[in-house]
This record gives C-alpha cells, sequence and structure tokens, in this order.
C-alpha cells in the first residue's frame, strides 16, 4: 500500500482521520488495525503556496510641476563705493594688443564719472601679495582683470579683454547692475 498514512489520529468520539501527504484532495479510505477495519477520512496535507510578491511600493511620485525655472542670468549686483580694478601683467610675455588696455587711456577718462581706481600691476609685484590677490589669478592665468569693492572684497577675477570698451563695460555693470 502507498505511504498513504502519514499520521493516524484517532479521536475518541467521532471519525478517525488520516493525514494523507500524497493526495491534494480528502478521501474515505478504509483502513485496518490490529484486524479491524476502520472506514476514515483522509486530510490533504496543505503545502503552502508561494506567497507571491506583494504590490510593489509606488515610487515617489513626482513633484507637480512648478513654474518654470527662472533663465540662468546672474546680474551683476550693483556696488556704492569706489570700485578697484587692477589688471595683472606679465612683463615678459605682454603682446602688443595688450597696450591699450594697460596704459588705459579710455579707461582712465571714466575713473571719475564711473568712481573707481585704476591700476595695472606686473605679476611679479610685491602690491600682490599684500594685496592678498596673487592667488586669485592664477586659476585663470594672466592678464587678468580683478574688480573689487571699496573694501577690498573680490567681486570678480577674469580674463582681462583686450579691448578697453569691455573692460569699462565691465566696470558699468557693477554701477548699474547688468
Amino acid at each position: 500500500m502507498r505511504p498513504l498514512l502519514a499520521f493516524l489520529l484517532l479521536a475518541l468520539t467521532g471519525d478517525p482521520v488520516v493525514i494523507d501527504p500524497t493526495g491534494n484532495e480528502p478521501r474515505v479510505v478504509i483502513v485496518v488495525i490490529d484486524g479491524k477495519a476502520y472506514q476514515v477520512q483522509t486530510v490533504p496535507v496543505v503545502t503552502p503556496s508561494p506567497i507571491p510578491p506583494g504590490p510593489t511600493p509606488n515610487p515617489t511620485p513626482e513633484p507637480p510641476p512648478g513654474p518654470p525655472p527662472a533663465p540662468d542670468i546672474d546680474p551683476t549686483p550693483i556696488v556704492v563705493g569706489t570700485l578697484h580694478v587692477s589688471v595683472v601683467t606679465d612683463l615678459d610675455t605682454l603682446t602688443p594688443d595688450m597696450t591699450p588696455v594697460r596704459l588705459g587711456k579710455e579707461i582712465r577718462a571714466q575713473q571719475g564719472p564711473l568712481d573707481f581706481a585704476y591700476r595695472v600691476y606686473p605679476s611679479t609685484s610685491p602690491a600682490l601679495d599684500a594685496l592678498n590677490l596673487r592667488f586669485k589669478y592664477q586659476s585663470i592665468g594672466l592678464p587678468a582683470l580683478i574688480i573689487q569693492d571699496a573694501a577690498g572684497k573680490v567681486l570678480d577675477v577674469m580674463a582681462c579683454p583686450i579691448e578697453e570698451s569691455a573692460v569699462l563695460a565691465k566696470i558699468r555693470s557693477y554701477r548699474e547692475g547688468k
């Protein structure tokens, strides 16, 4: 007889119940124990079915679209007080196209109306160390244009333009906030 009976449970009252590990539905069988026949009902072993994966958590919902981002225009702040405009050049590699900015005739003519001080320093000047400016221009190279406010705070460090009008436009942007 096939291994039909894994366990025999005899209840004092009622019919005996047999657990059938190989069956998949209840059935009635006759079992002989010590020469006596018993009619019993089998109970199938219920193997737990694999737990189906639960619902996947919803990803974080996207925030509702807001207003479009502002254009990437960083207006230059309006600076009050005397600006300090410095040009740092390397006299050994100075090219003739830098002469107008180095001499700064147009630039110097606008010092009073635009309230700025204009200086040109050779890169070897000890004044750059005294003013703590040397490290400011080293990342961009020479010639460099450095603009500071009246307290000496560095507002901008950039490659120096070769046209005086471009230097003046940069100074005007700090005066007009453009």
